[in-house]
């Protein structure tokens, strides 16, 4: 589709040249067509560009979610502590949680890297909901964690808290699900003042 867009902006270009050079050699006013026709070839070749920097700007983004995607997977402690959680979803225990404290904190920082990047317009809720929605709220909205560390460490999580508090509320607009409502991070005492 995109090439498509790429070649009409071609063809238009080209057309406009011909009728131009075609112009100035009937017409009397050819000083004028010149200038038009050279201000739209202009006009034309810059929304070509512009087209072609969105792609490019699209296709590093996309590269950028895939590889900070990629990194939370090749660590092993992420990877048990999903596997935990997408048990959880599926109705069994995630007791053993508690026992998994440094995997734990090492997922938690990559949820705190992910809020940075969001924070800094790097990334955007639309661009990562479908990719990192349940990694980000399966491990805030669960009450082992909020008890074994978030809310004990309520001042180093404040950015977790303000992405919790902006993305549920993108979520909600686009009537999307809490994911593990009955601990949601929203009822932890003081997130209404640790969230702003």
């Amino acid at each position: 589709m995109r090439k498509r867009s790429n070649l009409v902006v071609i063809i238009c270009s080209l057309l406009i040249i011909i009728g131009v050079i075609a112009g100035s050699v009937t017409t009397k006013y050819a000083s004028e067509i010149a200038t038009v026709a050279t201000t739209v070839t202009a006009i034309v070749g810059a929304l070509g560009l512009w087209i072609q920097f969105r792609i490019d700007g699209d296709l590093n983004k996309s590269s950028f979610i895939f590889n900070f995607y990629e990194k939370f997977y090749v660590n092993e402690g992420n990877d048990r502590v999903l596997d935990v959680l997408n048990k959880k979803a599926n109705g069994h225990s995630d007791e053993e949680l508690k026992n998994m404290y440094n995997d734990v904190i090492t997922y938690l920082y990559w949820v705190r890297t992910l809020c940075g990047l969001i924070e800094r317009n790097v990334l955007n809720y639309e661009s990562i909901d479908d990719m990192f929605s349940f990694r980000f709220f399966a491990i805030l909205n669960n009450k082992i964690v909020q008890e074994m560390e978030i809310e004990k460490n309520k001042e180093y999580y404040k950015i977790i808290y303000r992405q919790h508090r902006k993305w549920s509320a993108w979520r909600k607009r686009h009537h999307l699900d809490v994911i593990f409502p009955d601990e949601d991070l929203a009822k932890v005492e003081g997130y209404d003042v640790l969230s702003k």
